[in-house]
């Protein structure tokens, strides 16, 4: 009995840690695009520098000899509780920034796809005799305007880094 049920422990170990893989393996399009645009800056900002310091008499009549003082310097910023919370209010900032980017270009693509199915249909019922051409004309206006403002949002988000396909696979998802 003890033998099943060590077995039973260790298969649903083996079944949850294979879950939890699969979660991480299958990550979403949006948010691969939403990291893109905001990198988390580094826990530990630190600047190394060398330097070299040399004294002179400023008349040139001192005998003494000059001290030179040469080392490598690390400045090491401290953060405190309001430092750190500017920071993670900025990212914050930045996330929703990136977030509302990605939410323009997936409501900009569906309605130009809408658009685009809604006008295929009008010019089937002028054909038909049904409705006029200047009606649909308008609507093609309409279209054409949305189609440049999908095609400056997708200009901004690949000349920010982000893959064509990448932004197809997140408004497929």
């Amino acid at each position: 009995m003890k033998q099943k049920a060590f077995l039973f422990f260790i298969f649903t170990l083996l079944f949850s840690f294979f879950i939890y893989a699969q979660d991480n393996t299958q990550n979403n399009a949006c948010i691969k695009i939403v990291k893109l645009l905001t990198p988390k800056a580094s826990k530990i900002q630190f600047r190394i520098s060398a330097y070299a310091k040399l004294q002179k008499d400023i008349q040139g009549q001192s005998q003494l000899e000059a001290p030179v003082n040469t080392g490598i310097r690390i400045d090491i910023p401290i953060y405190d509780t309001r430092e750190k919370l500017e920071r993670q209010k900025e990212y914050l900032k930045s996330l929703n920034f990136a977030r509302r980017l990605i939410a323009d270009y997936i409501k900009l693509r569906y309605e130009v796809e809408e658009m685009k199915k809604y006008i295929a249909w009008q010019w089937q019922r002028v054909e038909a005799g049904i409705e006029y051409r200047k009606h649909i004309w308008k609507e093609e206006i309409k279209l054409k305007q949305k189609k440049g403002e999908l095609k400056a949002l997708t200009s901004l988000l690949i000349a920010s880094g982000i893959p064509k396909n990448l932004l197809d696979k997140c408004y497929k998802e």
